[in-house]
């Protein structure tokens, strides 16, 4: 297989919707108003949305109405796979020359910048994390505590340099630019706002991909669509021998398991912990039928946010349970097709994620 940096740089302002969307009232009888005026973009796309892109660029033979005869699209299955990503599955899925994405992350230039760990200390212009915790005696047995979370101060939202540990707020890399509309129905017009979201100059987005032998970069385009707004987005292929998770482990503490990417974890997740920081991403997948059709599936999932930190024991708590704790998170997060496409990538000190 042969590895590669991907670098995804948009080329205007993004929308990035996932359960965001607008619903008008149009002369509903019963009187009920069911606007949403004013939405806004998500900063960053899921890992499906970087799998997308990358199937639709190993896509030799592009058609817009999807209206491939059975030897092309034998041709696709073997470039691409055969069906949409499932979070889901229980079997392992297959995309083709596609083999494993990174989580996503930001550079600029050669710096790389990741979601600050949620158990940084607001305020501190280095990565600085939560320590001094006590214990407590809980129905789940032996918890931790700190007093250098403060609740009205609430949980970082930033990005981390992983190697100055420099802290970056998300109002220095993104900006938003408001979009207005109108609703054209006749019987009701009604104005509407959209924030996009532009990254600042001189970052993009960027992950690592795995290839087969047999996949060709130089002959992919160089420009992909994105998002509920088409934006355009310029892409690069670079060769790389990049290790970010050996990049991101020094600054792990001994104690912490950090989400790299979001995660789909079972709900047991929380009992093999001791401490634990998380804010939570929603996640409804779409899959692309014959034909080009979307279906939208039923189910909304709750991912555990990139950032997202477990403590799995204490400096200084009486019980060595670090082993048995640890086993239990990663058996939690154990979906090889999330992991295959950057979801589920937890990250400790040492190498037993």
């Amino acid at each position: 297989m042969k590895k590669y940096l991907v670098r995804l740089t948009p080329l205007e302002p993004y929308f990035f919707g996932n359960e965001k969307c607008f619903s008008f009232n149009d002369g509903n009888p019963r009187g009920q108003m069911s606007n949403r005026y004013y939405i806004k973009s998500e900063r960053t796309p899921l890992q499906t949305t970087l799998l997308g892109a990358m199937r639709y660029l190993f896509i030799k033979k592009k058609k817009s109405d999807f209206n491939y005869n059975d030897a092309e699209y034998k041709e696709l299955e073997k470039n691409i796979g055969s069906e949409s990503f499932k979070i889901a599955s229980d079997t392992e899925q297959d995309f083709g020359v596609i083999k494993n994405l990174s989580p996503l992350f930001l550079m600029k230039g050669e710096s790389i910048l990741i979601p600050t760990p949620l158990d940084h200390i607001k305020g501190e212009k280095k990565y600085t994390p939560f320590g001094d915790y006590k214990e407590i005696n809980t129905a789940d047995g032996i918890k931790l505590y700190t007093d250098q979370f403060v609740v009205k101060n609430g949980i970082s939202d930033s990005y981390t340099d992983i190697d100055t540990k420099d802290i970056f707020e998300c109002d220095e890399l993104f900006s938003s630019v408001t979009r207005v509309g109108i609703n054209k129905n006749p019987n009701n017009k009604t104005f509407f706002k959209k924030d996009y979201i532009a990254l600042k100059d001189g970052y993009c987005f960027a992950f690592c991909i795995e290839l087969a032998d047999e996949a060709d970069v130089t002959a992919v385009e160089h420009y992909v669509y994105l998002g509920q707004g088409k934006s355009l987005f310029n892409v690069s292929f670079e060769q790389t021998d990049l290790n970010i998770t050996e990049r991101i482990r020094p600054l792990i503490g001994e104690n912490v398991v950090y989400c790299f990417g979001d995660t789909l974890a079972e709900s047991s997740i929380y009992k093999s912990t001791c401490f634990s920081v998380v804010d939570f991403r929603d996640y409804r997948a779409y899959e692309t039928l014959q034909g080009g059709r979307v279906k939208k599936d039923t189910v909304l999932y709750k991912l555990i946010k990139a950032g997202s930190v477990f403590i799995i024991a204490g400096r200084e708590t009486s019980v060595d349970i670090r082993s048995t704790n640890l086993s239990g998170i990663i058996e939690c997060c154990n979906n090889k097709n999330c992991r295959n496409i950057g979801f589920n990538k937890v990250i400790t000190k040492n190498e037993e994620e």
